[in-house]
């Protein structure tokens, strides 16, 4: 699990020595007063809550508060970084579909997570300050 703010990413493995991360990670979660954002949620949340006891509370799933009228499918980060930023966010699948359950993380899965964290932020940050015409 990552979170981040403006200059700070962090990395949770949650795996063999879960109660340590748990004890950081419980009260930011289900904090209401702290909004959680990111891409493609649903699964994330349902393992929280059937596997470690979490009701997150106030998070916002950007894959589908960016859609666009009309859309239907939910969005990603590329699509919403291209469509926010005029860029093209470069997510390595090599990287995506390493095993993250690993005790040790490489370097790579640590710069890929903080930056996934990272960028949901921005984006956020930028919709917000630029909100779609109605």
């Amino acid at each position: 699990m990552q979170l981040a703010t403006d200059d700070t990413a962090w990395l949770f493995q949650i795996g063999a020595d879960a109660a340590t991360a748990l004890t950081v990670l419980r009260p930011v979660l289900e904090s209401a007063s702290i909004l959680k954002v990111g891409f493609g949620l649903g699964d994330d949340l349902r393992r929280l809550r059937s596997k470690l006891g979490i009701e997150a509370n106030n998070v916002l799933d950007l894959s589908t508060a960016l859609r666009r009228r009309g859309e239907r499918n939910t969005l990603g980060a590329g699509t919403a970084v291209e469509r926010h930023f005029g860029q093209r966010l470069q997510k390595s699948k090599r990287i995506t579909t390493t095993n993250w359950a690993l005790p040790r993380l490489s370097e790579k899965q640590i710069l890929y997570a903080a930056d996934d964290a990272h960028v949901a932020l921005r984006i956020y940050r930028h919709w917000r300050a630029n909100p779609p015409a109605a």
